[in-house]
């Protein structure tokens, strides 16, 4: 098995160089954006991406493999919105603004590795771009090189040997913003608690306001500017690394009790129908903790760290698990974060009786009452990882 994962590596002194290559594949995106547009508005049919690589060719200051990979990116937005677009989502909208800075590509072909040292090519007769890798820098086949605002991002496919048979243990997990994720295998259940990620988060956004409330009072370009945008940056740069690094710790979490309980399948809840059409229906606050809980990154880290231990990872929808009861199967809207059934008083943590009866309905195909009633008990991180995940 191949396992792709990306390393970020941070420039303190980007040279002038670095921006102007940016600043070139923007106008090829601008150049792409404009040229939909106008296929759009005569309602001609849109040319394949072999003839936008072909009309491209040699056009801008960039290397052949680099100006693919830009091209390649625009029609991936242009499917997605297309597939959205047909699954019910009108407010899907095809790439439309220009940009000032897009991140390059490097395939492989583009790619000249010399022990710790990258050569990326910027095509004939043009000074290559070189990047210095770190000492401890870990072992694998360059499959793409990215360069965005001060950073490179290398993307390394290393091989993995992954054990042929799987195990017949099942388990699920609920995904939430106090409890990141609530999982269970039917006996045990367990929270990887989430308000320090929320606590980062929401201290970000205030900030972000406050920043962005005083850049709007300066005058562009001036030192105070200046200040206050690296200030942007910094804040953003701070939460960028420790929801990276918290998400690594809460997959380690899952990953641990997966392979503590035997398990070969872990259900998870599909977080597009968690968040479709929902915006109206939730508070301001809520709709907020909601909008920027990183769940897609969290399944992301979950899918390729699970598949190293030969462990599935399905997705299924979570609908009214948290409003049914376990016990009589009726459905009670609670708003706090304890669950009380109208009808036979049962009571437990509602993000415990979301779990169980999200198993309960991806083994049985729908919730049974009685089948599969929690405790009450919660088992919580221990106090090394409390550090790490908040409490």
């Amino acid at each position: 098995m191949v396992s792709n994962h990306v390393i970020t590596i941070r420039i303190d002194h980007a040279p002038q160089s670095h921006t102007v290559i940016r600043t070139e594949c923007a106008r090829l995106w601008n150049r792409m954006v404009a040229l939909h547009l106008w296929f759009r508005k005569r309602r001609l049919s849109w040319p394949t991406e072999t003839q936008f690589k072909a009309h491209f060719k040699g056009r801008f200051v960039l290397h052949s493999q680099t100006i693919q990979g830009v091209i390649e990116r625009f029609f991936d937005n242009i499917d997605t919105t297309r597939t959205n677009r047909a699954n019910g989502d009108k407010r899907a909208r095809y790439p439309y603004k220009t940009k000032s800075y897009v991140v390059a590509v490097w395939k492989p072909l583009g790619i000249d590795r010399n022990k710790q040292c990258l050569t990326l090519s910027m095509g004939r007769k043009r000074k290559p771009v070189i990047l210095h890798l770190p000492k401890k820098f870990p072992k694998g086949k360059i499959t793409l090189v990215q360069l965005g605002f001060n950073e490179f991002y290398v993307t390394l496919a290393t091989e993995i040997k992954v054990p042929k048979r799987r195990l017949k243990g099942v388990a699920a997990g609920d995904l939430g913003v106090i409890h990141l994720m609530m999982m269970t295998d039917g006996k045990e259940t367990e929270s990887v608690v989430g308000r320090g990620l929320r606590s980062v988060i929401q201290g970000h956004n205030k900030a972000k306001a406050e920043i962005s409330s005083l850049l709007s009072k300066c005058t562009k370009g001036s030192k105070r500017y200046k200040r206050l945008r690296y200030a942007l940056f910094r804040e953003g740069y701070y939460r960028q690394n420790f929801q990276r690094n918290f998400l690594h710790h809460a997959a380690n979490h899952v990953v641990d009790f997966c392979k503590r309980k035997k398990v070969g399948t872990f259900y998870v809840g599909d977080i597009t129908e968690m968040v479709r059409g929902k915006s109206g229906k939730r508070s301001r606050r809520n709709n907020q903790d909601v909008a920027n809980m990183p769940w897609g990154d969290y399944i992301k880290y979950l899918t390729y760290k699970l598949a190293k231990r030969n462990v599935g990872l399905e997705k299924q929808s979570e609908a009214y698990t948290s409003q049914t009861c376990p016990q009589c199967a009726s459905r009670t809207k609670v708003s706090g974060r304890v669950y009380k059934c109208r009808v036979c008083k049962f009571t437990a943590p509602r993000d415990q009786v979301g779990s169980w009866n999200f198993l309960n309905k991806c083994v049985n195909g729908s919730i049974i009452s009685g089948a599969m009633v929690p405790d009450g008990k919660l088992n919580l991180p221990t106090a090394k990882s409390r550090g790490i995940l908040g409490s």
